[in-house]
Order: C-alpha cells, then sequence, then structure tokens
C-alpha cells in the first residue's frame, strides 16, 4: 500500500519530515518544526544570521515608546492605541558584501562665455559697437572612476513594498546579527515567514542595482 502524497502547498522538511505549510511562491523554507531552512529543493541553507529575539513584554515595551515618541503625529491615537495582537515575526533577508570599480570617460557640457559685437543705435540715431558676453555650450572631458564597497540587502519577500517593509532594510547589518539559532527562540512561537525570492535572483538583483547606480552616478558627473 502506496504512502500518501503531501498536499500541493505542504513541504517535508529534509531535516525532520515534518510538513510544512508553504505558499505559491516560497522558494526558501524554514521548518516550523525544527527550524531548519533549506531551498525548495531540499538544499540545505548554510550558516546565516538572525536577529536577536525578545519576548511580549519587551515588544509591548518598545512599541509603547514609539507611541510615547511620536505623540506630535497624533495624540489620539496614542491615547487611545490598544494592543490586540503582539506576534514575534521573523522576515527573510538577502545581504552580500559588494565590492564593485567602475571606469568611465565622455564629455561634460558646460556654457562657454564669449565675446561678440554688436551695433546699437542711441535715441538720437546715432550708432555705436558694443561689445558683449554671450554664452555657448562647449564640451570639457571627463574621465572618472567609482568604487562600491558596501553591504546591499534586500527583502526575501515579494510584497516587501507593499507592506513597507522595505523601510525597515536600513537596520538591517550583519554585525548586529547573531548565528541562527531555531532552539533559542521556539519557545517564543515565532512566525518564520519564508523566503520568495532565492539566491540567484538576489544575486542579478543585487548586481543590476549596483551596476544602476553607478551609471547614474556617472550620468550626473557627465550632465
Amino acid at each position: 500500500m502506496g504512502s500518501e502524497a503531501p498536499a500541493a502547498d505542504m513541504f517535508k522538511c529534509p531535516v525532520c519530515n515534518g510538513n510544512v505549510k508553504t505558499g505559491p511562491d516560497d522558494v526558501v523554507i524554514t521548518c516550523t518544526y525544527c527550524g531548519g531552512t533549506t531551498t525548495i529543493e531540499g538544499k540545505a541553507i548554510g550558516d546565516h544570521l538572525m536577529a536577536s529575539a525578545v519576548d511580549a513584554d519587551e515588544r509591548r515595551a518598545g512599541f509603547q515608546q514609539f507611541l510615547d515618541k511620536n505623540k506630535g503625529m497624533n495624540k489620539s491615537l496614542v491615547k487611545d492605541a490598544q494592543i490586540v495582537e503582539n506576534q514575534l515575526i521573523y522576515v527573510p533577508v538577502w545581504t552580500a558584501k559588494v565590492k564593485a570599480d567602475s571606469y568611465y570617460k565622455g564629455y561634460k557640457t558646460v556654457q562657454v562665455p564669449v565675446q561678440k559685437t554688436r551695433t546699437v543705435r542711441d535715441s538720437d540715431g546715432n550708432t555705436r559697437t558694443e561689445t558683449y558676453t554671450d554664452y555657448e555650450t562647449g564640451y570639457v572631458p571627463v574621465q572618472d572612476e567609482l568604487h562600491t564597497d558596501t553591504h546591499e540587502p534586500m527583502l526575501a519577500r515579494k510584497g516587501a513594498r507593499f507592506y513597507g517593509l522595505e523601510d525597515y532594510l536600513k537596520d538591517v547589518k550583519p554585525e548586529k546579527g547573531i548565528p541562527y539559532n531555531f532552539e533559542a527562540i521556539k519557545d517564543l512561537e515565532p512566525v518564520m515567514l519564508n523566503a520568495e525570492i532565492g539566491q540567484e535572483e538576489f544575486e542579478k538583483a543585487i548586481h543590476g542595482r549596483v551596476a544602476d547606480n553607478h551609471r547614474a552616478t556617472a550620468a550626473s558627473g557627465l550632465a
């Protein structure tokens, strides 16, 4: 008698054999039972980092501090605000250290002053020649280089911009992370969002982002 196949929206964890519910776009799965993180093909994700978790009381206190700090935005909101859900959620983020070098040369447009003469007539009908300064477009050769040495983060959720999650990318610093350890956070019952963007797609996107930034910077230098 053959074994029953898992449902289409379920992923069998290759670490603990647990059935994990997945979304249609999930490509990197974190098991809700053992915390194992693998690609949808079952390939293990290597060492990675996570943000330090805080318990419900600390999250509530942090939210209250945020409201107190921003009382000017809406006093009635601060006064009447009630927390109806206090859930720890881990959002997947790819990050890479990027070193890129670009060299460019071209011509920058400038306005060149040119001395010209013209004939003018006064109120008595007398004419005279005067000199004036006009400006013509000229071109100056430009040659420069650009260097990038940064950490480039990218939220691994396709709806990140829609939900406003991209605003938090500025706070994603690899040096602030700690080694991923599901055992240390599982008692907090976290929601582990799966990644909808894989490593290959991320690397391609970051390559394009850095290249676009270099092109834009070079273009501004040639304007």
